[in-house]
C-alpha cells in the first residue's frame, strides 16, 4: 500500500460516510449518496469519536428493517407478476396473428411535441416484439435476483453489506419513495378538487394492458435512460478520449456520479416526464420526473436491468386484479398502495434530502486533508494490527478512522483494512 506520496500509484478512495470504495471520478458516493467535494482517499477525515447517537442508530435500524422486509414482499409481487407476464404470451400472441393489431414504436424528444413516432409494428412482428419485451423483463428480474443474493442475505440480518446495498433493496426503497410521491400527488388532487386527465385504461382490452405496461418497462428505458443518459455520456467521453468500453454507457452500471452524469440524469428525467403529459396532463409531470431521477440513479449505480425491474414493478403493480377483472382485488391493492406510500415517506425524505444537498452543494465543501504518518505494523506481519499515528499538531487526525465506530486501530485482513474494534472492513 502506498502513502499517496509523489511517484506512487493512485491511492484508493473511500467514502468518509459509509467507508465504501469510490470510483475514481465520483462526486457523490454511489453506496450512501454522500456528496464528495474533494478527492477523498484513504486519509479522508471522519469524526474519530465513537458514535453516541443511539436514537439515530435505532431509527437507522428501523429504516433498514422496513426496507429489507418490504423487499421480501416486493420479491413476492415480482414473482407473481413474472408469472402473469409469461401467461401474457398466450394472450398476446394469438392477437398478433391478426395483421390489424399491433403497436407503434416511438422516441421521446424535448419540445412541444415530445413523442416522435417511428413506424408501426404489427402482425407477426408484433408477436416477435412482445416476446422480446417479455424476455428482457424476465432476464432483468433473474439478473437482479442473482446480483442481490449475497448482499441481501446480509441485509436480512439488518447489516449493511460491504459492497453496499443490494439492487433489490435499493429498487424497493425507491419504489416505496415513489409510492409516497404518488400518495402526496393524490392528496393534492383531492385538496385542490382537480380532475386530472388520464389515459382510458378502463377501455383497453386485456391483451393491450398486458402488452402496453410490459413494453413501457423496457422501451421507455431504452429511449430515455440509454438514449438520453448513456449515449450523451458516451459521446462526451469519446470526445475526451476517456471511453474504454461501450458497456457502462449502453447497459449502465458505471457507478460514477460526476457533474455530467448528474446533469444527464436530470435531462433524461425531464424528457421522460414530458413524454407522459401528452396522454395525462401537467399533474403527471412532478411524480414522473421524480421517477425519472430514481431510474437514472439506478442506471448509473447498478445498470439498465435495475431500471427495467423498477419500471416493471410500478407499471405491473396491480396487474393481478386487472387480469382477473376483479374489483375486490384491485381495491385490496389500492389499500396496500396507500400503506406503501406511508411506509415510503421516510425514504422519500432521505432521498429528497440527498438530492437537495447535492444541488445546493451543502455537502460539497472542501475539507482540509489531514497530514498522516505511515501505519506502524504490530505483531503478525501481513495480517497484523496497525495503529493509527496522530498527525502533527492534532490529536484527532489519523491515517485510519473507522467509518462505523470511529476507532483508529485497524489490521490488514484478506487485502482490506479491518477495524479492530468492530470488524468493519473498507
Amino acid at each position: 500500500m502506498t502513502d499517496g506520496g509523489a511517484g506512487s500509484d493512485a491511492v484508493p478512495r473511500y467514502c468518509p460516510g459509509c467507508g465504501m470504495p469510490l470510483p475514481e471520478q465520483a462526486e457523490i458516493c454511489p453506496h450512501c449518496g454522500r456528496g464528495l467535494g474533494m478527492a477523498h482517499n484513504l486519509y479522508a477525515q471522519v469524526d474519530p469519536r465513537p458514535p453516541t447517537d443511539t436514537v439515530g442508530d435505532a431509527i437507522l435500524g428501523v429504516g433498514r428493517a422496513v426496507g429489507t422486509y418490504s423487499a421480501l414482499a416486493l420479491i413476492g409481487l415480482l414473482i407473481i407478476n413474472a408469472g402473469i407476464l409469461i401467461w401474457s404470451l398466450g394472450v398476446v400472441l394469438p392477437i398478433a396473428a391478426d395483421p390489424s393489431h399491433g403497436t407503434t414504436l416511438y422516441l421521446l424528444i424535448p419540445g412541444p411535441n415530445p413523442i416522435l413516432r417511428l413506424f408501426p409494428v404489427d402482425g407477426v412482428w408484433f408477436g416477435v416484439y412482445h416476446v422480446l419485451i417479455v424476455s428482457a423483463i424476465l432476464a432483468s428480474l433473474a439478473w437482479t435476483f442473482k446480483k442481490s443474493a449475497k448482499p441481501f442475505a446480509k441485509e436480512l440480518t439488518l447489516q449493511l453489506p460491504e459492497e453496499g446495498h443490494s439492487p433489490i433493496y435499493r429498487i424497493t426503497t425507491l419504489f416505496l419513495a415513489l409510492m409516497a410521491i404518488n400518495l402526496v400527488y393524490v392528496a393534492l388532487i383531492i385538496l385542490f378538487n382537480a380532475i386530472p386527465t388520464s389515459p382510458g385504461f378502463g377501455d383497453m382490452k386485456l391483451w393491450q394492458l398486458l402488452h402496453a405496461f410490459a413494453s413501457a418497462s423496457v422501451w421507455e428505458e431504452l429511449i430515455t435512460r440509454v438514449l438520453w443518459l448513456g449515449v450523451p455520456l458516451l459521446l462526451i467521453d469519446l470526445a475526451l478520449g476517456k471511453a474504454k468500453s461501450l458497456k457502462p454507457y449502453l447497459l449502465g452500471g458505471s457507478k460514477v456520479f460526476g457533474t455530467k452524469e448528474i446533469v444527464f440524469i436530470w435531462v433524461s428525467a425531464g424528457i421522460f416526464a414530458l413524454g407522459h403529459i401528452v396522454y395525462w396532463d401537467a399533474f403527471k409531470l412532478l411524480p414522473t420526473f421524480a421517477a425519472g431521477i430514481a431510474l437514472g440513479f439506478l442506471f448509473i449505480r447498478y445498470g439498465l436491468y435495475a431500471c427495467i425491474v423498477l419500471h416493471f414493478a410500478v407499471d405491473y403493480y396491480d396487474m393481478l386484479g386487472l387480469s382477473l377483472n376483479s374489483v375486490a382485488i384491485q381495491g385490496v391493492f389500492g389499500l396496500i398502495l396507500i400503506a406503501l406510500g406511508i411506509l415510503g415517506m421516510p425514504f422519500l425524505v432521505v432521498y429528497a434530502r440527498r438530492i437537495i444537498m447535492f444541488v445546493l452543494g451543502l455537502d460539497l465543501r472542501p475539507r482540509p486533508a489531514p497530514t498522516s504518518s505511515p501505519l506502524q505494523p504490530g505483531m503478525g506481519g501481513k495480517t497484523g494490527t496497525y495503529e493509527a499515528q496522530p498527525a502533527v499538531g492534532s490529536r484527532e487526525q489519523s491515517f485510519f478512522t473507522c467509518a462505523r465506530c470511529g476507532s483508529n486501530e485497524a489490521k490488514f485482513q484478506d487485502g482490506k483494512l479491518e477495524c479492530v474494534r468492530c470488524g468493519w472492513r473498507q
